[in-house]
């Protein structure tokens, strides 16, 4: 870091978020479980660990309010106020003792440099066996210099959400294997789709894959994200590849030109790259510009265009959330609602059928409404019983394809697939809300009687609407989400059908 001042409170928050990772091991360090488990959590990042905690033990030691916060956040990591207390008394130490925040920034960038990248405890996935760590914080850029020179590495991928990652081991375990990234010299690897329905958590696998500890190891070049949705500006976000990368894009002529220069800029590097929300073909074709060593990960809710730009063999259908996940996200973000009544919050998450994006929205309005109890007991009733106030919950960062600028609902976001249908579908689909019960299915001559058209009409109908994400095949029988039940109950009334 150089001989310059050091400002304590950045460094008290960038060794708190260092430290919280190790601390319960630490606290034992030279005892062997200690040592073998503080390696499978942070496999080398653990001996940058150890010498960040051999400078700084005594004089935590020697500061009882220090060494309690340390404690309070090895004891439950994921409390904001525990941190919150840790930074406040580690700032102190440090404002105290310069020499003492000189050698700890120096052994900071030191793991820096080495290409350790921050992440917490509670954040990380099991692969085959395997404990990885999920990075967090603002490490959207980085770059090393060689020989005088730049060499961009961009780190794209977005922040994980607040609430983690839950229910998904499996699921980051069969990307990994589709990816093949435990085969470093594997070359021209194809890429891995991502498919399923909206609200389904498609993002945050992408995001949790792309954020691996292990990441900046397999790719030492970086990790390009981009969102493209239903109607993006496929040239602005190519640009913004080439920005990343130090490509100068803008005096291309078009976007097939664009695609070409970042086809060569990438063909000696080794990179991640993660095309998330593709609703056309076209549009996914002009980000497959990965070299023989990168590897490429997309997500849609489209079933042809995952296999277009992966084949079916490397799509991977995501699924909802186990009863067990669901209940523990709804925990993690609204804890109140859980502990009140746990029976009562599992048939929230049964009504939700265990959606991602429904479980988040739900937890996050709920979470809100928790000071008055009799309120929040009434409102948890509401979405439990009521469609139209499960389909009016809001996200509230909006969504590309709708309003990037204020909050969207779930039945706006849910019915960004039905819009794509032609007018006499979207009537169908809403009809098929007749059916009812939970789960909602049907065959296909039942449907086709609903309809009134005839069964090879109804086999067509059926089958555009499993490709938009709509709808599934289970045994003999097609199903449809709950929530998009309540979208067609709505829709049906809507139009008088």
């Amino acid at each position: 870091m150089g001989n310059g001042a050091v400002d304590p409170m950045s460094l008290a928050r960038d060794l708190g978020l260092f430290l919280t990772p190790w601390l319960p091991y630490l606290q034992k360090a030279g005892e062997k479980a200690a040592e073998e488990a503080g390696k499978q959590v942070g496999g080398a990042a653990w001996e940058h660990a150890k010498l960040v905690w051999s400078r700084l033990r005594h004089k935590v030691e020697a500061k009882p309010d220090v060494k309690d916060a340390l404690q309070n956040v090895a004891n439950v990591p994921a409390d904001e106020r525990a941190q919150t207390a840790l930074h406040l008394q580690m700032r102190k130490l440090l404002a105290d003792d310069p020499e003492l925040a000189h050698d700890l920034a120096a052994l900071l960038d030191q793991a820096r440099q080495s290409g350790y990248m921050v992440f917490a405890g509670q954040q990380a996935v099991i692969v085959h066996g395997s404990v990885y760590g999920l990075a967090v914080g603002d490490i959207a850029s980085t770059s090393a210099a060689a020989s005088g020179e730049q060499t961009h590495r961009p780190f794209m991928a977005p922040p994980l959400p607040p609430q983690g990652v839950l229910g998904r081991d499996d699921d980051v375990a069969r990307v990994f294997d589709l990816l093949r990234l435990d085969d470093a010299a594997a070359m021209d690897v194809a890429p891995v789709a991502l498919h399923g329905m909206g609200g389904i958590g498609k993002t945050t696998l992408a995001a949790a894959l792309g954020r691996l500890e292990v990441v900046p190891t397999l790719f030492p070049d970086g990790v390009l994200w981009s969102s493209v949705g239903p109607r993006p500006t496929v040239r602005f976000l190519l640009e913004a590849w080439g920005k990343a990368l130090g490509v100068d894009l803008v005096p291309e002529r078009d976007e097939t030109a664009c695609r070409d220069r970042l086809r060569g800029a990438l063909y000696h590097r080794r990179m991640l790259i993660i095309v998330d929300d593709v609703w056309e073909v076209t549009h996914g074709q002009y980000f497959m510009v990965a070299g023989p060593r990168c590897r490429t990960l997309l997500t849609t809710r489209e079933s042809p265009i995952a296999h277009t730009l992966a084949t079916r063999e490397k799509t991977l259908r995501i699924e909802v959330l186990n009863a067990e996940a669901s209940l523990a996200l709804l925990r993690r973000l609204a804890p109140e609602v859980v502990s009140t009544d746990e029976r009562v919050a599992l048939r929230l998450c049964e009504r939700l059928e265990f959606l991602p994006l429904a479980l988040t929205l739900a937890g996050r309005f709920l979470a809100s409404e928790t000071d008055v109890p009799t309120r929040m007991q009434r409102l948890v009733g509401e979405l439990i019983d009521r469609r139209d106030a499960r389909l009016r919950l809001l996200q509230a960062e909006g969504r590309p394809g709708i309003d990037e600028d204020h909050p969207v609902s779930l039945q706006a976001i849910l019915g960004l697939s039905v819009e794509r249908l032609s007018s006499i579908d979207q009537d169908r689909f809403a009809m098929l809300a007749t059916f009812g019960g939970e789960p909602l299915t049907w065959e296909i001559n039942a449907a086709a009687s609903v309809w009134e058209c005839s069964t090879v009409d109804a086999e067509a109908t059926v089958s555009g609407f499993i490709q938009r994400g709509l709808v599934e095949r289970r045994g003999e029988r097609y199903w449809m989400h709950a929530l998009l039940a309540d979208y067609a109950a709505e829709m049906m009334d809507a139009r008088g059908l």
